[in-house]
């Protein structure tokens, strides 16, 4: 009994020492990957593959740092913790700086008294009381000049295959998902959008439900998730409102949110501060 009791934080201590050179080494190589990504004569396709590279591999960091949280002291989880904030900070500030400047044209918006649409309604509800409204709502000009937004011709929805949906990069602009970009079983991504309205709530009315959908890097947006059938995974949400219709909902390190929640299970938030939740409304679950 004597010999098992001293094996035993030996055991554990080397468990941990496999962990940190384990972590080590694929921050080591994301580092490596994000350097690439400022050389300038990077090709187009050559630099969007390695941007989702290092996404993919900041995630699965993540999912290691809570898988090993059986094992690992609070304090040990929180280093590791801050260190991918950290990746996902440089990752982001790489993308910006290496990104070509986008030109936008500038027109003032003025609705007719009787008109109401999907995106006026949202920026309307999303906000609970108290909470004063994101940048989306109202544009950042003086109080004495008209309201202005760019304009943008909508891109469809990038695919890597026929049954996903990815929508990446927007800032400052309306974007609503195409009937015809549904497929069944397709599932849906959102990354990397700013002061913007994503609505992909066509799903409410179509048989055909996303599978699952991945919510990464958004600013002081509104996002319409539409019906998931499946899990929806939100990782670095800020100062935004998502409706969501869900089986399953995990957020991570996510702050300054609301969220009109329909889910058939608990959800799970973890690394996340000032999160506010809703009944979602009938009309968007209808």
């Amino acid at each position: 009994m004597s010999m098992e009791t001293r094996e035993t934080p030996n055991k554990t201590a080397s468990i941990k020492e496999d962990f940190y050179c384990r972590f080590q080494h694929e921050e080591t190589g994301l580092q490596e990957q994000m350097t690439r990504l400022k050389d300038a004569t990077l090709q187009e396709a050559d630099r969007a593959s390695l941007t989702a590279q290092c996404q993919s591999t900041i995630s699965q960091l993540s999912d290691l740092v809570m898988d090993a949280s059986i094992y690992l002291p609070a304090y040990d989880q929180r280093t590791y913790s801050t260190a991918i904030k950290n990746l996902r900070d440089k990752l982001q500030e790489t993308r910006t700086a290496s990104a070509p400047k986008r030109k936008f044209a500038f027109k003032k918006i003025i609705p007719p008294e009787d008109s109401t649409t999907p995106a006026s309604d949202g920026l309307k509800e999303a906000p609970l009381q108290g909470q004063q409204a994101p940048s989306y709502v109202s544009s950042p000009t003086s109080s004495t000049q008209a309201a202005t937004v760019p304009i943008t011709k909508p891109q469809a929805p990038e695919s890597s295959s026929s049954t996903a949906v990815t929508v990446s990069s927007i800032s400052h602009d309306h974007y609503i998902l195409p009937k015809s970009s549904i497929q069944p079983a397709s599932s849906a991504s959102i990354t990397d959008c700013q002061h913007s309205v994503i609505d992909l709530s066509i799903t409410t009315t179509l048989a055909q439900l996303f599978a699952t959908m991945t919510i990464k890097s958004i600013t002081e947006s509104l996002l319409l998730c539409g019906r998931v059938n499946g899990a929806v995974h939100i990782t670095g949400v800020e100062r935004s409102t998502l409706v969501i219709y869900s089986r399953q909902v995990r957020m991570h390190e996510c702050k300054d949110c609301v969220v009109y929640l329909r889910c058939s299970s608990r959800p799970i938030i973890e690394d996340c501060k000032g999160i506010r939740f809703a009944p979602l409304r009938s009309i968007h679950v209808s």
